[in-house]
């Protein structure tokens, strides 16, 4: 085999052959074409996340509330997340007057909350009782007319799919006062 037919084989390009350099060109302008567009695509995907146009990375919170009977319920949760990532999950209970020293149910539904990786909850209840589709817990009742509780947590790593959330105050008796809905989704 001659030396011309061997440096075909292995790729060897002498700078002397005009077509030869000219396809080795193409192909590096080619390459330095699409590895721009790409990364203009992933700064343009960035940029626009940071402006709230797409979610395409990290999480997305928004707050829902309601108010009945003097109280008022807000939840901040969060809209997008990804499995692993810390999220907000704020619950804040206003009640005009306070609280009367009475203690303060509230429920959350337990299918939401298996969304999630518990690191603890500020304050901690006093109280806590699983029924079949909601978790309870009591509270003792804060000095003011603000309680706030927080959940520490992040989405379960094995988590492929969100779901829709409730949470709820309850009066003496057991029964709503005041509710929100809301949901989240989970993406890779």
């Amino acid at each position: 085999m001659g030396e011309a037919a061997q440096d075909v084989l292995h790729g060897v390009v002498h700078l002397d052959d005009n077509e030869a350099r000219r396809r080795m060109h193409g192909r590096r302008r080619l390459g330095y074409a699409l590895t721009t567009v790409v990364l203009t695509a992933v700064m343009a995907a960035a940029v626009l996340d940071g402006l709230g146009v797409i979610s395409a990375v990290g999480v997305d919170d928004a707050e829902v509330a309601a108010s009945a009977d003097g109280t008022t319920l807000a939840v901040r949760y969060p809209t997008v997340s990804r499995p692993a990532l810390a999220s907000p999950f704020v619950i804040t209970i206003t009640r005009q007057g306070g609280f009367d020293d009475r203690p303060v149910e509230v429920t959350v539904s337990t299918d939401y909350l298996a969304l999630w990786d518990e690191n603890g909850i500020l304050p901690g209840p006093a109280e806590e009782t699983a029924a079949a589709e909601d978790l309870h817990w009591t509270f003792d009742p804060p000095d003011g007319e603000v309680l706030r509780i927080t959940y520490d947590g992040r989405i379960e790593p094995g988590a492929q799919s969100g779901g829709p959330g409730r949470v709820a105050v309850l009066d003496e008796a057991g029964d709503v006062v005041v509710a929100v809905r809301f949901d989240t989704q989970i993406r890779p």
